[in-house]
């Protein structure tokens, strides 16, 4: 006589075992994108206090093309939407309207 589990409880205990590890996956997923949005929003920090220094101290250190591309990157709106559009779809955040 066969022991163990008759095979609709093995296809229960299967489909059981995927959801769990769909589950597990996700959680990594999730974690690696706030990890992500994490680090890109501290560059975006990181870019901003430069510029603020730059404007403020008599020392420039940085050079007026890589200047350019720093206001660039902070100001042009596109690097903020894309942010804040991950923020709000992976973080559960709700629109305002």
């Amino acid at each position: 006589m066969g022991a163990g589990l008759d095979l609709a409880s093995r296809k229960t205990a299967l489909e059981l075992q995927h959801i769990e590890n769909k589950g597990k996956i996700g959680g990594h997923v999730h974690r690696l994108i706030v990890l992500a949005l994490w680090v890109v929003g501290l560059s975006g920090l990181a870019m901003f206090v430069t510029l603020v220094i730059h404007m403020v101290l008599p020392v420039h250190y940085v050079s007026p093309e890589r200047l350019g591309e720093i206001k660039q990157m902070l100001f042009s709106g596109a690097a903020g939407a894309i942010l804040s559009g991950l923020a709000k779809k992976y973080l559960g955040l709700k629109d305002d309207g």
